[in-house]
Formats: C-alpha cells, sequence, structure tokens
C-alpha cells in the first residue's frame, strides 16, 4: 500500500512481558511497556531504526536472587516511583518486500537505565534480536507484531511482545 522503497516512519505501541519468566507476587499476568520508534527505510529490505521504551523495571530485573534483591532495588512494596527506560537503535531487515504481511527480522543494541524506588540505579548497554510482522492497513498506516528479546542488568533475556502502528510517508 505505502510506497516501501524509502522513506521515513514513525510509530508507537504498547507490550507486556510474561510474569511467567520473573517468578515475583504479586504481580498480574504481564508487565506493561510503553515504546515509541522512528526508522528510514534505505531499501526494500533494511530499516535503520531508533526506538525509547518505558518498560515496568520489574521486567528488567534479576530473578536470580530472588524477591528479595528486586524488592530491595525497587523499595519497600515494589514502589511506585521506580521507573525504567531503554533506548537503542537496530537494524531491521523484511524477509518479504509484497504482499499486505511482510514478516522482518531485527538485531541492534539498548542502552538501559534502571532507577529503583530506593534510590538505587543501574545502567548499562545490551544486545536486542527481535522479529514480527508488519500488516497494512490501509495507504500509509500499518499495524507491527513483534517479538523483542533484550539482555538487561543481570545479562537474563527478557522478552517483551507488542503491537503497534507506524506511518509510512
Amino acid at each position: 500500500m505505502a510506497d516501501d522503497t524509502r522513506g521515513f516512519y514513525p510509530g508507537a505501541g504498547a507490550g507486556y512481558t510474561p510474569a511467567g519468566e520473573l517468578n515475583l507476587q504479586p504481580l498480574s499476568a504481564a508487565v506493561d511497556s510503553l515504546a515509541a520508534f522512528a526508522g528510514f527505510r534505505l531499501n526494500s529490505q533494511l530499516v535503520l531504526e531508533g526506538f525509547y521504551a518505558d518498560i515496568n523495571p520489574v521486567a528488567l530485573l534479576s530473578e536470580r536472587e530472588g524477591n528479595l534483591y528486586t524488592q530491595s532495588f525497587l523499595g519497600n512494596g515494589l514502589a511506585e516511583s521506580a521507573g525504567s527506560t531503554v533506548a537503542g537503535v537496530s537494524v531491521v531487515t523484511t524477509l518479504s518486500e509484497r504482499g499486505p504481511i511482510r514478516p522482518f527480522a531485527r538485531a541492534g543494541i539498548h542502552h538501559y537505565d534502571l532507577e529503583g524506588g530506593s534510590g538505587h540505579s543501574m545502567r548499562g548497554d545490551s544486545i536486542l534480536i527481535g522479529a514480527g510482522a508488519n500488516i497494512d492497513l490501509s495507504k500509509g498506516w500499518n499495524a507491527r507484531l513483534e517479538w523483542e528479546r533484550y539482555s538487561a542488568a543481570d545479562r537474563l533475556d527478557r522478552d517483551i511482545f507488542s503491537a503497534s502502528f507506524e506511518y509510512r510517508f
């Protein structure tokens, strides 16, 4: 529908991390994340994309040391003042140039910044991989379904499943 040869696109979406990975109680079935991204299509198959995400810090913390570690980092009772941000850049390659559904793969780096409710902070850089599909909705508008794997402060991988919308100029 949209011209996928070259050009700029912005987008935004929301995602979740399955709580089964986190081993923390009490938590709902998922941990939320919000993300914004922008990309530039270099050609029909290659995109350079930057992104920023606000991810619930519980999703990026260690289960290696159990609930005690996580709760002490976040403050008493998983403090509401805790937060985490992730920003990075990735290369996205489209696996199919044509059609209303176009699968893609991504690889990149991200910088994480975890701020605990008890005043602790952790920062670092790590890799990001992912895969998904863009789905044509109308001229210029696409939906995106995606799986991303982040590495964080504890070097344990975290999976985030997301849905987003993008507009291709």
